[in-house]
């Protein structure tokens, strides 16, 4: 007589804290914790001529050197168990960083935003400004109320018939050219706290508009008074998405 008994060991667990890791162009460095029950694991870059990794226990320390090409790279880290299992990490670096001047086909302004959605992307403001415009000559309320992004309030105040007579702010911003818009509350904000200040020798003393809409009275604006009436005067700097 016999008896057959089938014995399962169930494999570590194996988790990652992040499994993209995401740098501008500068030498920068970022953290990933390894949760797992193995006492071994190993984990190398595939392109250790610009990524490289250490580890402190389960925690991976990544880093990149500046990048100095004019192409936004990838490299691949991979971490093995000794049971066999694997994961990856995949590391991006663009090519721009905060402060960077942007040129390309005939768009011209200084970065002060960079991020990463399926590509990396990124916001300019212009060089040039204009000064004393008033956000609007009329009390309506719009609905441009977007904080975070500015393109959302331009496309609503576009859509208003002579939109460019009754919003002075929005149609010189609209001058130069497609894309380019009025800052949203949140966007003037990260440009009055960035080194771009420095590149446009700009240090905010003065006022300037968002494109943010607070009520049919009022808008957003850095200075002075954070909301104020649309039919006072302001700068105004303009803003472009790549």
């Amino acid at each position: 007589v016999s008896s057959e008994i089938t014995v399962e060991q169930a494999k570590h667990t194996f988790a990652l804290s992040a499994e993209q890791v995401y740098f501008d162009r500068q030498q920068l460095s970022a953290q990933v914790t390894l949760t797992t029950t193995a006492s071994v694991f190993s984990a190398k870059s595939d392109d250790e001529s610009w990524c490289t990794m250490s580890c402190n226990k389960n925690v991976m320390t990544v880093r990149s050197v500046a990048n100095d090409t004019s192409k936004n790279r990838t490299a691949h880290i991979i971490v093995t168990l000794n049971d066999g299992q694997a994961k990856t990490i995949t590391v991006h670096q663009g090519i721009y960083t905060v402060g960077d001047t942007y040129d390309i086909g005939g768009v011209t302004g200084v970065v002060f935003d960079t991020y990463y959605d399926n590509g990396f992307h990124g916001k300019i403001v212009s060089t040039d400004y204009a000064t004393n415009l008033v956000w609007s000559t009329e009390n309506v309320e719009t609905g441009a109320t977007d904080e975070n992004d500015g393109m959302k309030n331009m496309k609503i105040i576009r859509a208003i018939p002579n939109w460019k007579m009754f919003y002075p702010a929005f149609a010189w911003c609209a001058e130069h050219g497609d894309g380019w818009h009025l800052p949203s509350k949140n966007e003037i904000l990260k440009i009055s706290m960035c080194v771009v200040q420095s590149k446009l020798h700009l240090y905010f003393t003065g006022l300037y508009w968002s494109s943010t809409e607070e009520s049919r009275d009022t808008a957003y604006r850095i200075g002075s008074g954070y909301r104020r009436y649309k039919s006072e005067y302001a700068n105004v700097y303009a803003v472009y998405a790549f």
